[in-house]
């Protein structure tokens, strides 16, 4: 293996989560037990299913978080990105001979919103295999473009070259 990186959800991501969810929770807690101590009986009670439904959205949540990362691995004879299973299938893995193109990028998330959906980057069909950052290694094959996002682009391409592939005809193919 020359390369690995897991990509995860930004951690003031997970806290600013966490905090929006304890306070509703709280909330919600405190309306509860207003409720028992001025003696207000109901039969159906809005409160308790939000409580129940904001307990199920906090498992949810903490699910997607905890689970929600991008693996990139390069070994001797391909590249592959692989997502957690909440995000779906994985785009095919890419044999380092097909690489024909090879480039670092930089490119707006907010504006290419999405990670893994079909985008135009420099106005040709790519498909975004990214979960944080503003850079990434653009792949170019026959068949397709792959921008795979990073936090490490150089070191990604470095690896690349190391495992084979010829980056200075693949950089200059991809410019």
């Amino acid at each position: 293996m020359y390369y690995k990186e897991t990509q995860r959800v930004p951690v003031w991501f997970m806290v600013l989560c966490g905090m929006s969810l304890f306070i509703v929770t709280c909330l919600e807690i405190y309306g509860y037990y207003f409720r028992i101590v001025n003696d207000i009986k109901e039969t159906i009670d809005f409160h308790d299913t939000t409580f129940i439904l904001l307990c199920w959205m906090s498992i949810n949540l903490f699910m997607l978080v905890k689970y929600f990362y991008l693996d990139t691995l390069v070994d001797d004879k391909k590249i592959q990105v692989r997502y957690s299973i909440l995000l779906g299938p994985s785009p095919p893995d890419i044999a380092l001979e097909h690489i024909r193109g090879l480039r670092k990028v930089s490119y707006s998330p907010w504006r290419k919103v999405g990670y893994r959906l079909r985008h135009s980057f420099e106005g040709k069909s790519c498909e975004f295999c990214t979960i944080r950052g503003p850079q990434g290694v653009l792949i170019e094959t026959n068949e397709r473009r792959l921008l795979i996002g990073s936090q490490h682009p150089d070191q990604l391409i470095a690896a690349l070259r190391d495992a084979g592939v010829n980056t200075e005809s693949a950089v200059a193919c991809a410019e």
